[in-house]
């Protein structure tokens, strides 16, 4: 198996913690917020290891992310190391400009 970053494992435990039943969709036209850089990085490394799929979900450019039953493989992090690790933003504003 593929070491995962802590970020990516972060993402997949607590957005795609029921596999294939979890599906996120951001972005696009109109949107309010959009992933951050880091979360879009951490899902990236999911997508590139098989662990989570994207497919365009409308017109507007709205992305699905839908998580595979290949995500039971990664080894969950524990209550401490989410503790320390995953106090991140998942989105932000659309209007806002990451450095």
């Amino acid at each position: 198996m593929r070491e995962l970053s802590t970020d990516a494992r972060v993402i997949a435990q607590s957005v795609f913690g029921f596999g294939g039943k979890s599906m996120l969709r951001a972005g696009g036209s109109g949107s309010e917020n959009v992933l951050t850089n880091r979360s879009l990085a951490a899902i990236n490394e999911l997508i590139e290891a098989g662990y989570v799929q994207s497919r365009p979900y409308n017109d507007y450019g709205r992305i699905e992310y839908q998580g595979t039953e290949k995500l039971y493989q990664i080894p969950k992090l524990t209550f401490a190391e989410m503790e320390t690790h995953g106090r991140f933003s998942l989105t932000r504003p659309t209007q806002e400009v990451e450095p």
